[in-house]
């Protein structure tokens, strides 16, 4: 009886951790943004060949014009612990991508980051440089800090 209770007690603990684990969408909806800016957060598990690894979802901010190039998109990974290969892996991709030289990445709008136990991966943009749009690079700057 008690190797019964003790089995539920364990299904409920890990159905209640499945639930939440991989839910970053919890850090931004009290997140305060600049004025102009608009956060859309989700949720998909899909295997990015570039990571060698699962990203959970996408986080992405949008500046309230109509050009659709005024936009911040993070990709989601979970990172519970410095995980140095998917760091080289992403920031790899993200030279080959913007066709940069590796001293660029160090460039504060190429910053990602790392928060409550997810990794951000600034996805890179080949049609434009976050340089040419002053808004999306403070964002960046904003985020990197938070």
């Amino acid at each position: 009886m008690k190797n019964k209770k003790t089995l539920l007690l364990l299904s409920f603990v890990l159905l209640s951790y499945s639930l939440y684990a991989g839910d970053f969408t919890r850090d931004w909806l009290n997140y305060k943004l600049p004025d102009n800016w608009k956060v859309k957060t989700e949720k998909s598990v899909k295997f990015m060949p570039f990571a060698g690894k699962n990203k959970v979802g996408s986080l992405e901010f949008r500046y309230d014009t109509d050009s659709a190039k005024h936009t911040v998109k993070y990709l989601v990974f979970e990172y519970p612990a410095k995980d140095t290969v998917l760091i080289k892996k992403l920031n790899d991709y993200a030279l080959r991508q913007l066709k940069l030289k590796e001293t660029d990445i160090s460039k504060p709008f190429l910053k990602s980051f790392v928060r409550n136990g997810f990794y951000y991966f600034l996805f890179p943009r080949p049609d434009f440089a976050l340089e040419d749009y002053r808004e999306c690079q403070q964002l960046a700057k904003l985020l990197f800090e938070y």
